[in-house]
């Protein structure tokens, strides 16, 4: 398949069109948006360490139900705390 960052040419522009327009989601929920930004995060494991149900959290990533503002800020937390860490371990 292509490059996240791959170009196609047209041979009459002067340059070429990235394909990562054409695949990301045109309005994004902020926590929809970390988790497409960075898929190596696990939206199952971090739902599991917030001891969210699975299903629930994986509305909250698609769009089709909003968090509540402390639920909200339960995850921003959360993801603070895993950035902290993880800038401990190396």
């Amino acid at each position: 398949m292509f490059e996240d960052d791959a170009a196609v040419p047209f041979d009459d522009l002067e340059e070429g069109l990235e394909l990562s327009g054409f695949f990301a989601p045109q309005k994004m929920n902020p926590i929809g948006r970390i988790f497409w930004l960075f898929p190596e995060l696990n939206a199952t494991a971090f739902a599991r360490r917030l001891n969210i149900p699975q299903p629930l959290f994986a509305a909250y990533v698609n769009g089709s139900k909003k968090p509540s503002a402390a639920r909200r800020k339960m995850i921003s937390d959360e993801l603070h705390r895993i950035g902290r860490e993880l800038a401990g371990a190396v």
